[in-house]
């Protein structure tokens, strides 16, 4: 039986040049909103994120949540020379 630990997303794999870690890529640095009611499932997509070069925005346990979230990053976005963290 393989533990969780076992589990090597191709992004570990030292063997190879895995297409997340190729900082040319477009989406390299943006920020992806995780939503995700188990938070042991939500830490590990966000550290999965992070080793591939994205930023994890959140994580929040329910979709109201993510939507709430989401409209207050864009609205900061939205005021006049202020720029979103």
């Amino acid at each position: 039986m393989r533990s969780s630990n076992d589990f090597k997303p191709e992004c570990h794999r030292a063997d190879s040049a895995a297409p997340c870690l190729r900082d040319q890529r477009t989406w390299h640095g943006g920020k992806i909103l995780v939503v995700e009611d188990s938070y042991l499932l939500a830490e590990m997509i966000g550290d999965f994120l992070q080793d591939c070069g994205l930023e994890p925005v959140g994580p929040v346990g329910w979709l109201p949540q993510g939507c709430q979230l989401a409209g207050e990053r864009a609205a900061r976005r939205r005021v006049a020379g202020c720029e979103a963290p």
